[in-house]
């Protein structure tokens, strides 16, 4: 009877210790299950958190073309060396820059030098769009058809580089001639994303009799502008689609046919004759004002004290430009094209 009892008690016992072994590892379990739920809110709190951040940090994208608007005689060739140190094929009015180990330019008509083929068709299109502007055009053209090619071939030229996914400079005419068309058209066919824009400076007055003095003759401005819109950047006397679009405005179909380019424009050195160097400083006060608004980076290099080196602005434009391009093209990809030019 007492060994019944005891087996009894020990049996008591051990199935109190297994209930409790039992309870205890139950326990466990449901606390290390909190403790891993707790974790991953916290890690989607933070998660959240970061992301959250990031999104503050890139509310601004922008695509893939940089657009330097400043103005012929701003320092427009120091900049274009800038982009293109910086690793991004840059264009300058008629001369191309390929970025390799160190800096090279070379003369976009010069069928001798070999380049990819992305870039030979980008620099085609370029030509295309600065024949446009050339002086046999404007004075044979008729105004409307000269609209349309303008504004074809800024269209090819923004469409040539997205294809290739080439970030792609480009400094001095025609782009500040063109440039909220130039806007446009990048943000058409980048999802609404807009350009960067570097601007190089120059007060007004000074610019302006610089300007006359060394490209008066073939600087073309509009007679009867619209007035500048410093919102959209549309009208003033540069704005050459703008001139177009304003004098055929009413016109019926076959009044628009006989308007010639010629008749709408006239140089720089005329308008200062006929209006002063007061009325077209403050046209280019205007523009620099309204762009300035719209930039990401913009300097006046005739303004410092001392001479601005190029690394200098080299620096200073990357960090203002930063990470601003959307993902896909990035300096994985850029290096990628320096890699393919070098080789």
């Amino acid at each position: 009877m007492k060994f019944f009892y005891g087996t009894t008690m020990i049996l008591i016992a051990l199935a109190a210790l297994q209930l409790l072994w039992f309870n205890a590892v139950q326990s466990a379990v449901q606390l290390s299950v909190s403790l891993h739920h707790e974790k991953v809110r916290e890690l989607n709190d933070d998660l959240e958190t970061n992301t959250a951040s990031l999104n503050l940090q890139n509310t601004k994208v922008y695509a893939p073309v940089i657009l330097g608007a400043g103005r012929g005689t701003t320092g427009t060739h120091l900049f274009t060396s800038a982009t293109c140190k910086l690793g991004y094929p840059s264009i300058h009015f008629n001369t191309g820059c390929l970025p390799t180990e160190s800096i090279t330019v070379i003369d976009t008509t010069t069928d001798t030098i070999e380049i990819s083929d992305p870039m030979k068709a980008i620099y085609q299109r370029h030509s295309s769009l600065m024949s446009d502007f050339s002086t046999r055009t404007v004075k044979h053209s008729i105004a409307k058809s000269l609209r349309d090619n303008i504004l074809k071939h800024i269209d090819e030229l923004i469409i040539e580089t997205k294809n290739n996914n080439i970030v792609i400079a480009l400094h001095d005419n025609p782009i500040p001639s063109l440039l909220p068309h130039f806007i446009s058209a990048v943000q058409k066919h980048h999802e609404l994303k807009p350009p960067i824009i570097l601007l190089s400076k120059r007060e007004a007055i000074e610019y302006t009799e610089r300007r006359v003095q060394s490209h008066g003759k073939n600087e073309r401005l509009c007679k009867n502008p619209l007035p500048f819109n410093r919102t959209t950047l549309r009208g003033g006397v540069f704005d050459l689609v703008s001139c177009i679009e304003h004098a055929l405005d009413g016109l019926t179909p076959e009044e628009t046919d006989i308007v010639r380019t010629e008749d709408l424009v006239y140089n720089m050195i005329k308008m200062k004759e006929e209006k002063g160097v007061d009325a077209i400083a403050s046209e280019v006060r205007m523009y620099q004002e309204g762009v300035d608004n719209l930039s990401l980076f913009s300097y006046d290099m005739f303004a410092q004290v001392k001479k601005t080196e190029l690394n200098d602005l080299v620096e200073s434009i990357r960090k203002s430009i930063g990470g601003s391009f959307y993902p896909g093209v990035d300096v994985l990809e850029l290096n990628f094209w320096r890699n393919k030019l070098i080789n």
